[in-house]
């Protein structure tokens, strides 16, 4: 209910966007599992600590993507958005570098990481568009998670590219 209502609050303009999205983030922090995060929200939480991924209130972000009512969609969704908003918005690259993996990271503690981790992996193209180094440098990251999950499950999914017949 408290979630709903901020919902509300914002759509009827009864706080202001960074009231919300203050609300938001510590919802997400105290581990309130339903509460929705949205863009404004990943953006508003990466500013208050200069896009440290290790630093509240992104690392509780980032921890929501492995929350068991979090949609492998969701999760998807949240992760790539949180992959694009690093690197638009953060100006370090070790910093940017630090929060793809993290993402990965906490999405690899999901039971579905590697179909989320995947779906990531497909959709980095309609993000970065014509920049193609930052594009397959972030490819290569998410490969690399994506490895490293179904080595621990034992699971090997056919579109792996280390799956052989």
């Amino acid at each position: 209910w408290t979630d709903l209502m901020l919902e509300h609050l914002d759509e009827s303009k009864g706080i202001n966007s960074q009231t919300f999205c203050e609300l938001k983030v510590q919802l997400v922090s105290f581990g309130y599992l339903f509460t929705r995060v949205n863009p404004g929200v990943l953006k508003f939480a990466g500013e208050q600590c200069n896009w440290q991924a290790d630093y509240l209130p992104l690392r509780s972000v980032i921890d929501w993507l492995c929350v068991s009512n979090v949609t492998d969609f969701g999760a998807a969704v949240i992760g790539l958005k949180l992959i694009q908003l690093a690197w638009t918005e953060c100006a370090l690259a070790h910093s940017r570098e630090k929060i793809v993996k993290e993402v990965c990271r906490s999405i690899g503690k999901r039971p579905d990481a590697a179909s989320v981790l995947h779906s990531i992996d497909r959709q980095l193209t309609n993000i970065f568009g014509f920049d193609v180094t930052s594009e397959e440098w972030c490819r290569q990251t998410v490969r690399n998670e994506i490895r490293l999950v179904t080595r621990e499950r034992s699971l090997i999914l056919p579109d792996d590219p280390d799956w052989r017949l």
